[in-house]
């Protein structure tokens, strides 16, 4: 009964195992291109029970490359591998497998190359891109094969939703160099992305923390415009030219046109409004304005014709006459019973004189010439000359009066990147900043009574804010 009993319990004694593991590769490494014998010893390995124990060095970068050429196992944990290196294997750390039917899968971490210098990506330019922004962005990599067989693909991490068109195009120009036009998505979030590339020959490359994504570039554009070349004829033109918001655009003229150059406009007051892919919207108000003629009668000998802001400079007695820059109308305000009051600004050098003229109009809106005649009888040759300008009256504003300097500030003036805007109170304010050729830059509204326009990006130059609300309207000319 004791013998019966003892064979019971000897049944259910546990099987104990080892674990199998790699101890040692020697040598641990080798030249690329190099052939050499290397010793791989094992613990409670079989390698030399039966067939089918493989050896993998885990560098045969090709379906046809011989990597082990024979396998000599000299006992259970010691066997002999002859492997050739390909000449094409990269610099680095490998891992060496075994594998067969008793012990498996086993690794060991640690065979160095000494061969080719791997691909890497080196630079995104630029670096950095507006949410809601299309741009050009080229990546720049080291040993990298671009150009080499289809499926090179770009990813830059922030396609934030499904079937969203992150990657519009690839141009390879080089194995080492590649132009991906991309769209940043409008709702990618405020951070630092990573950029990868992959293809068939260098497989996954990865710049880590290289692409940032700023704040949402608001839909903001102007209006390139040409004048009608006579009065009466019908042959001006205007282009938009629109930036942020999230493209593609569309565009609505007041004449109705739905393209993003207009033709055959005649002299008057025009606006477009752009709306971008989700729905934002700008409205951008601009002028076509007859021929810019500066008429004159017996111009003074001593004096220079110089272009403007929409004609050709004038002097008087106190203007040096070889040194004009510029002539131009700076500020006008609506006046009662179809006056308007006109400031015009003739600038030489660093002096501006300020002539003020009040006009009589039509009781109509739209584009008015007005013309500046200076008299100067001491001059010895001729007595007056005269120019010419043109501004857009909208009669709707006939009750809007002239803002006095105590209600509203602009500076510093000249300003290098930031102008501030102070007014009286916070009620809706629409703001223009145009340059001296008229073309708008920025038109925008504010519900602020201190506002900061960042215009760090403006070339230098002169240029003219017009400040426009329910109670007054005013231009200023400020200097950059």
């Amino acid at each position: 009964m004791k013998r019966l009993i003892a064979s019971f319990i000897l049944a259910f004694l546990p099987i104990v195992t080892f674990s199998q593991s790699l101890v040692s590769v020697s040598p641990n490494n080798g030249n690329a291109g190099e052939t050499l014998n290397v010793t791989i010893t094992g613990n409670n390995t079989h390698f030399d029970q039966g067939s089918g124990t493989t050896v993998d060095f885990g560098f045969n970068q090709g379906s046809s490359t011989m990597v082990v050429n024979s396998i000599n196992a000299t006992s259970s944990t010691s066997l002999i591998a002859n492997i050739t290196i390909p000449s094409n294997t990269y610099t680095g750390s490998y891992n060496v497998y075994i594998y067969n039917n008793v012990d498996g899968y086993i690794a060991y971490n640690g065979f160095q190359v000494n061969g080719i210098t791997p691909p890497t990506l080196v630079s995104v330019s630029p670096n950095s891109g507006n949410a809601g922004e299309t741009l050009d962005v080229t990546i720049t990599g080291n040993n990298t094969h671009f150009d080499q067989g289809s499926g090179t693909l770009v990813d830059f991490g922030f396609n934030q939703a499904s079937g969203t068109i992150i990657v519009n195009s690839i141009n390879v120009t080089s194995s080492t160099s590649l132009i991906a036009n991309i769209s940043i998505p409008q709702n990618a979030n405020i951070g630092i992305y990573d950029v990868s590339i992959f293809n068939n020959v260098d497989g996954v490359l990865t710049l880590s923390n290289v692409f940032q994504v700023v704040d949402y570039l608001n839909l903001s554009g102007y209006i390139i415009s040409n004048n009608t070349s006579q009065d009466g004829i019908c042959d001006g033109s205007a282009t938009s030219i629109i930036s942020g918001g999230t493209a593609p655009y569309t565009y609505l003229y007041s004449n109705g046109s739905i393209n993003n150059t207009v033709s055959n406009l005649c002299q008057g007051y025009y606006s477009v409004t752009v709306t971008d892919a989700v729905g934002d919207t700008l409205s951008i108000p601009f002028v076509i304005a007859s021929p810019n003629t500066v008429f004159t009668n017996s111009t003074y000998s001593d004096s220079t014709i110089v272009d403007s802001v929409y004609t050709a400079a004038i002097s008087n007695c106190v203007i040096n006459y070889s040194a004009i820059d510029s002539v131009y109308i700076s500020n006008y305000s609506i006046l009662p019973n179809d006056f308007i009051n006109v400031t015009w600004n003739v600038v030489s050098g660093n002096s501006t004189a300020t002539i003020t003229e009040v006009y009589e109009i039509d009781s109509i809106s739209g584009v008015y010439t007005l013309v500046l005649q200076l008299y100067c009888p001491n001059k010895s040759i001729g007595q007056f000359l005269k120019a010419y300008d043109q501004i857009y009256v909208d009669k709707s504003l006939s009750g809007i009066g002239k803002i006095e300097d105590d209600i509203i500030s602009i500076y510093p003036n000249p300003f290098e990147n930031n102008l501030t805007i102070s007014l009286e109170n916070d009620q809706a304010t629409e703001v223009v900043l145009t340059d001296i050729t008229g073309k708008v830059i920025l038109n925008q509204k504010f519900n602020e009574s201190l506002i900061v326009l960042d215009l760090g990006d403006l070339s230098s130059g002169q240029y003219f804010v017009t400040i426009k609300n329910k109670t007054y309207l005013t231009t200023r000319k400020v200097i950059k």
